[in-house]
């Protein structure tokens, strides 16, 4: 438990701005941070479009869970657990500038500000997507040369396969994550996840020197489940 409580890192400048929740660290675990003066321990969680939230003022013996069964607003729980925290500690007068809102007056105004911008952000990146797709070309192999076995440490064997006349991606570690691959252009397909949480992806394959896909690459949900790029490459068939 010290573990999970004692101070490894400094998370980036973007997770300590504002106040009233400043000096923010991480431990093995658990985010700590000065809460109104108060020693804060906090952290959330999300998988399959469920968000939760769990923080604590371990010297005052008080603690909120916020569990959700969506991730459409996810920044919901966050709320709902500093409005428990403020209400608990009988703040009144709040008003404090927090993720370029000058004039926050409670916790559901700094996250529903800060889930718009989210969505703005989302919405954005998949309208340059498609402003920068190319119309009428082909992939420059046939679909049967994308097939195959990828791998790398992180995610495993990912496969690729030919059904029906068309690719589908699948993540055997995560059985729910399985995607119909449509052509996007050139040799870059579109990943329609039939995990609601993970929504949709760009598949890019990379054609080596030899005419043949030596590898692939993808994102799974990169504003909030995971911003790796995974490229993984081809398992030789021999193997």
């Amino acid at each position: 438990m010290r573990a999970l409580r004692f101070p490894n890192s400094i998370p980036p400048r973007g997770h300590r701005a504002g106040n009233p929740r400043i000096h923010l660290l991480y431990g093995l675990g658990l985010m700590m941070a000065s809460y109104r003066g108060e020693y804060l321990t906090v952290h959330g969680g999300g998988i399959d479009g469920m968000i939760s939230q769990v923080a604590a003022l371990p010297d005052q013996d008080f603690g909120v869970v916020v569990l959700t069964n969506s991730d459409e607003w996810g920044n919901l729980a966050d709320a709902i657990a500093y409005e428990a925290i403020d209400r608990f500690l009988g703040v009144e007068e709040r008003s404090w500038a927090y993720e370029g809102n000058e004039d926050a007056r409670d916790w559901s105004e700094v996250w529903l500000a800060f889930t718009k911008k989210q969505a703005a952000r989302v919405q954005a990146n998949k309208a340059k997507a498609t402003a920068t797709r190319i119309e009428g070309t082909s992939p420059s192999r046939s679909l049967e040369a994308y097939a195959g076995t990828y791998r790398d440490d992180f995610l495993g064997d990912v496969e690729v396969t030919l059904e029906n006349g068309s690719l589908v991606l699948r993540l055997p570690r995560h059985e729910d994550l399985r995607a119909p691959l449509e052509h996007w252009h050139l040799d870059i397909f579109h990943a329609d996840w039939d995990e609601p949480a993970a929504r949709e992806s760009l598949v890019e394959f990379d054609i080596g020197t030899a005419g043949k896909v030596r590898s692939v690459s993808f994102q799974i949900r990169p504003d909030v489940l995971d911003p790796l790029t995974h490229t993984l490459e081809r398992v030789a068939e021999e193997e």
